[in-house]
């Protein structure tokens, strides 16, 4: 039987043991029995869950806030480094990347989106949210490996889940510190990970000339380049791509974290063609808003990307939580250990559990 919502803890259990059902229209049995020798199936299925089905899959810094205002994605960055004492030293032995996924620890606005690996643990972020007991919630499933074989700069042919010192994560994360070509410019030619990168890239890409990375650095060296490939290319940098990051903190541990960055930019200074300030890496519409939040009448690009028509193998499978059920799924998850506690282990979150846990009403 295929599932549409969820509304119990078997349900969502049911969803993964029963995949030729409720998750066939992103993932086929070839796939599921195919012999990866190293991530075998169920890898590369992830989750994330919503408290408010109308939310959109859009990351915090292209979000419109409630005045009509956005964050300047470059003065968050600089100014988490210069103002927390522990974040220079970080930014030091971190790529900009991890840093990235530190960011999104301290709830500061990036271009990151957090998914797992567990429908448990989406179920509980659809679930947890009190204040939006009134709301449905929503659980979505993500094929990452057909994503990235669409979204992927270099090599998406073999459908691989990025890691953070993949080309396509260095240069998405670059853009997140970069305002102006230059910037970019000198992150991406200052990376020696993606020099190498680049050069296997060179020795093994037939049609080098067409790689996206070199029309990048063409376009960035303000060199000319056919229309076509070029715009195909910046399709690409606007669209997300799947990351199996590295866990260095036990939160991500605990939520079995799993990340897709976006490309794309905000330029903050509305009058791009001010000529005191030039060189605006969103000249032109490259990597406009739009875009990422989606086209057609879709709510974000995922989805709009994942249309039949643009995409013969979809990739994006969602299930809605009734309100109704959110109070009795949130009970059931805690009673299996599934709670603020144990998926925030940081003290502050454990202090809020107890004092949730232990508070009582005082009998007259």
């Amino acid at each position: 039987m295929t599932i549409e919502n969820i509304k119990s803890l078997n349900d969502a259990i049911d969803i993964v043991n029963n995949t030729s059902y409720s998750l066939k229209d992103i993932c086929d049995e070839i796939e599921e029995k195919s012999l990866d020798p190293y991530f075998p199936f169920p890898f590369g299925i992830w989750f994330r869950g919503q408290p408010d089905a109308s939310y959109k899959l859009v990351p915090s810094v292209f979000r419109e806030l409630v005045d009509g205002n956005y964050y300047d994605e470059e003065m968050v960055i600089n100014h988490f480094k210069l103002r927390d004492p522990n974040a220079e030293k970080s930014s030091m032995r971190l790529s900009t990347f991890d840093l990235l996924c530190l960011m999104q620890h301290h709830n500061l606005p990036t271009r990151l989106l957090d998914w797992t690996e567990s429908i448990l643990i989406a179920l509980y972020f659809a679930v947890n949210d009190e204040a939006k007991d009134e709301k449905n919630g929503k659980v979505f499933a993500l094929n990452v490996r057909r994503l990235n074989s669409i979204t992927r700069l270099n090599d998406p042919e073999s459908r691989y889940v990025c890691a953070s010192s993949s080309i396509d994560t260095i240069i998405r994360s670059e853009l997140a510190r970069s305002r102006r070509k230059k910037d970019l410019r000198f992150a991406l030619n200052d990376d020696q990970q993606l020099s190498t990168i680049e050069k296997i890239a060179q020795g093994s890409a037939r049609e080098w000339h067409k790689h996206p990375l070199y029309l990048l650095k063409k376009w960035l060296t303000e060199e000319s380049i056919e229309v076509g490939y070029l715009e195909n290319c910046f399709d690409l940098l606007r669209s997300p791509v799947a990351v199996f990051p590295n866990r260095f903190n036990p939160r991500m541990t605990s939520q079995q974290a799993m990340i897709l960055i976006y490309g794309g930019k905000i330029n903050p200074i509305h009058n791009t063609t001010d000529s005191r300030l030039p060189d605006f890496i969103t000249e032109k519409g490259c990597f406009d808003l739009e875009a990422i939040n989606g086209r057609n009448g879709n709510d974000s690009i995922l989805n709009s990307i994942n249309e039949p028509a643009v995409n013969s193998l979809p990739f994006l499978k969602s299930f809605i939580v009734p309100a109704e059920y959110k109070a009795d799924i949130r009970n059931h998850l805690a009673r299996i250990g599934m709670h603020e506690a144990a998926l925030f282990p940081e003290i502050e979150h454990i202090g809020n559990f107890i004092k949730k846990q232990w508070t009582f009403k005082r009998n007259n």
